[in-house]
């Protein structure tokens, strides 16, 4: 799945992005592909181990995991309101 970045970067012309701008995108775009290439792969691997047992809730709570800075307990709270770090 191609990003923002990606996708601004191939409007350059159309936008008439100049060298730093291009450089710029060019890393935020490829920090953007190693990062949720991680977590892809993440996900995959909690999906291998939890098998076909595994109903929508324990899903989302072991997503939960792979949020950055968010630890258990520190997701969304009942009432959808996030938790402050203990």
């Amino acid at each position: 799945m191609a990003g923002p970045a990606a996708a601004v970067l191939g409007m350059r012309d159309s936008l008439q992005l100049d060298s730093g701008q291009v450089v710029l995108l060019t890393l935020l775009r490829d920090s953007l592909t190693r990062r949720n290439g991680v977590i892809m792969d993440s996900l995959r691997a909690i999906a291998e181990a939890v098998g076909r047992s595994a109903d929508a809730t324990m899903m989302m709570n072991l997503m939960l995991r792979l949020r950055p800075g968010v630890g258990p307990g520190q997701g969304p709270g009942p009432d959808g309101q996030r938790r402050p770090p203990n």
